[in-house]
C-alpha cells in the first residue's frame, strides 16, 4: 500500500493544477492500463529507493 502511495503522491505532485489553467488528463491517470503499468513498478520484496511521476501522453 505504501508503495502505491508514493506512486500516487508522484503522479499528484505533477499533475495536480486548477484545469482552468492547465490540461489535465485525467482519464489518462484513472485508466487501468496506466494503473496496469504504475503497479509493475511495485517490488513487493523492497521499498523503492525512488518513484518518479509516470509519463503521459501529454508530457
Amino acid at each position: 500500500f505504501v508503495e502505491a502511495k508514493k506512486l500516487a503522491f508522484e503522479d499528484r505532485a505533477k499533475y495536480y493544477a486548477d484545469p482552468d489553467f492547465r490540461d489535465i488528463p485525467v482519464q489518462q491517470l484513472i485508466s487501468k492500463e496506466y494503473a496496469a503499468g504504475r503497479r509493475q513498478l511495485i517490488d513487493p520484496k523492497r521499498a523503492a529507493k525512488r518513484c518518479d511521476a509516470g509519463i503521459l501522453d501529454t508530457d
